[in-house]
């Protein structure tokens, strides 16, 4: 059907059904090609999704370690400044101690 097409317009245009062929094989090869490049950029894009989607995965992991890390850095300064003032507490008991 596409073939009788052609033929035809190439008539119409005045082109020989030689050129005609030739023209059409020219396009056969241009759709080959482009089909290629279609392949490889769908490729390309399914690769790069899938990276977008390990990192955002990696992204949420690291957040939910950096929030278990802050609560953790939170506690240990609670605790820091509970055990200075008990050691604070202590050295002034024992700064009184010896001065009596």
């Amino acid at each position: 059907m596409l073939l009788k097409y052609f033929i035809l317009s190439a008539a119409l245009l005045n082109l020989s059904p030689l050129a005609a062929a030739t023209d059409l094989s020219t396009l056969q090869s241009a759709l080959r090609f482009a089909q290629d490049e279609l392949t490889v950029a769908e490729t390309a894009r399914d690769a790069d999704a899938k990276l977008v989607g390990e990192s955002e995965m990696e992204l949420e992991n690291l957040k939910k370690r950096l929030e278990t890390r802050r609560l953790k850095a939170a506690q240990s300064q609670k605790n820091y400044l509970e055990v200075s003032k008990r050691f604070a507490k202590a050295q002034a008991n024992l700064d009184m101690a010896l001065k009596k």
